[in-house]
């Protein structure tokens, strides 16, 4: 509400995000499957850009940046399927294989849904005094940081 975005505009910033994510998805996996750099490496790297980027979402102050951040969001985001779906053979037996990869999807889903369930609510509310959509990015986008640490 604080930099009144009409459905229209939320639609934009959604299209850009998943053109975004879709155009890159294959760049992170050649990049990965070339050894250019390790795949924890570039999936620890995506998971802190994807952080930075949604921090930066929480503190936009107009619509034009925030479809550039977007954008860059979905290609930051795009590294996550091909990077972990390489990661799966170096790490497991091909017996296993398809369980991880269930767990991996169902990871991803879950925690989509739990943000969506956590997040909707919050992000019409003021919290600390700031748009709670805001302090929803920020948490998300230091989580997402802390995660690309870890990895």
């Amino acid at each position: 509400r604080d930099l009144g975005l009409g459905p229209g505009d939320l639609a934009t910033l959604s299209l850009w995000q998943a053109l975004l994510q879709a155009v890159a998805s294959p760049f992170w996996g050649v990049l990965a499957d070339r050894g250019v750099v390790s795949r924890p490496t570039l999936l620890a790297a995506g998971c802190a850009g994807w952080g930075v980027v949604t921090v930066m979402l929480g503190v936009a102050e107009s619509f034009g940046p925030m479809v550039a951040l977007r954008a860059l969001n979905g290609a930051m985001l795009a590294c996550l399927r091909p990077i972990c779906n390489g990661i799966v053979p170096d790490i497991t037996r091909e017996t296993n294989r398809g369980k991880t990869y269930g767990l991996i999807m169902m990871s991803m889903d879950l925690g989509a849904m739990v943000g969506g369930i956590a997040v909707t609510p919050a992000s019409t509310r003021q919290i600390w005094g700031t748009s709670g959509w805001r302090v929803s990015f920020v948490i998300v986008g230091i989580l997402s940081m802390i995660l690309g640490a870890v990895v």
